[in-house]
């Protein structure tokens, strides 16, 4: 008899519904593993007294009403060829998925702030997180954490040893998942009342400092917050620019450019005859916040060296051939 997956939903507000799925599908670098414990987030009780989904500025959309929980413990059960897990291990699931090459990926943080949790992965996909990660693997369950099986990105589970009870390994879980890479990212100094965090976002140093108020005091808290100079990207309010090198070809023909973002790489696609300095924008990309900001990636047409005799016989035939005069609207 083929095994079923068996997931908590909350098809309406208040009410919860025991759903049979189909078992999961998992494609290379992702396991299923089946939970043994998985926690209640805000999340939840969000989900369950309001019907309310949580969308991001990225355009993605993690909660739905066919799956529930972020964190949970388990044991491996089932993994891809050439894992480094096997069935059998007891691990933790920490939420999200891992798309290795943004700035969370890339120094180890905490899977919570990796960009695949609020930006699609796909220009075809709306559905992120929990659901992205049921989408990605074309499965028709196991996002979420309370199901008996759930899918996890290997990048995303931590052995435990057999001497750690999980239930005392999931009550950790959150603050391992989540609370860790703020500690290890922010440089706290307490230094009397006064806090000075120096921390990164979107690769940017930034430099906060707070004062304590006793709370019959206490009114509002304004941070003043100030990019230092990046060495890609320019930040004004809320949208970030980027000055993109592009070869003449590429411009006059159009082409699909691999193109940095704070995010991790996008495919950008130049519009054929594209001028010099055309603003090409990414919607929704920038400086997160409420309207979130939008990224300006800025073509410079660079041309090649005339460091050879063939180089420059290319441009002496451009120029008889080409009846071109970029000053022409000048009366030149």
């Amino acid at each position: 008899m083929s095994k079923t997956n068996v997931v908590l939903t909350i098809p309406e507000p208040k009410k919860f519904e025991l759903v049979e799925k189909p078992f999961p599908k998992i494609k290379a670098g992702y396991a299923i593993v089946k939970n043994d414990y998985a926690g209640v987030c805000l999340e939840g009780s969000r989900i369950w007294t309001k019907h309310e989904f949580e969308k991001f500025f990225g355009g993605g959309q993690s909660d739905y009403p066919d799956g529930l929980g972020h964190e949970s413990v388990g044991v491996v059960d089932e993994v891809m060829p050439g894992s480094n897990f096997k069935p059998g291990d007891r691990v933790i699931i920490y939420q999200g998925d891992h798309c290795g090459h943004c700035h969370a990926c890339l120094n180890g943080l905490s899977p919570t702030y990796c960009s695949s949790n609020t930006f699609p992965p796909k220009a075809d996909m709306t559905r992120v997180g929990m659901a992205g990660i049921q989408d990605w693997n074309e499965s028709e369950s196991g996002g979420w954490a309370m199901a008996r099986y759930r899918i996890a990105h290997e990048a995303n589970l931590q052995k435990i040893p057999d001497s750690l009870d999980f239930k005392y390994a999931q009550a950790a879980n959150c603050s391992v998942g989540v609370g860790w890479s703020n500690q290890e990212l922010m440089d706290v100094k307490v230094i009397g009342h006064q806090w000075w965090w120096e921390f990164q976002y979107l690769d940017h140093d930034i430099t906060v400092e707070s004062r304590y108020v006793p709370e019959e005091e206490a009114g509002d808290l304004y941070l003043e917050i100030e990019f230092k100079p990046h060495s890609l990207y320019r930040v004004e309010g809320r949208d970030v620019f980027l000055n993109l090198p592009v070869a003449p070809w590429e411009a006059a023909l159009g082409a699909t450019i691999k193109t940095p973002t704070p995010a991790g790489n996008v495919d950008l696609k130049i519009p054929a005859g594209t001028a010099n300095g055309r603003k090409l924008r990414l919607k929704g990309r920038g400086i997160p916040g409420n309207p979130p900001g939008d990224i300006y990636v800025i073509p410079q047409i660079t041309l090649p060296p005339a460091d050879s005799e063939r180089a420059r016989d290319f441009y002496r035939k451009m120029e008889q051939e080409l009846a071109f005069n970029p000053r022409s609207k000048l009366g030149g």
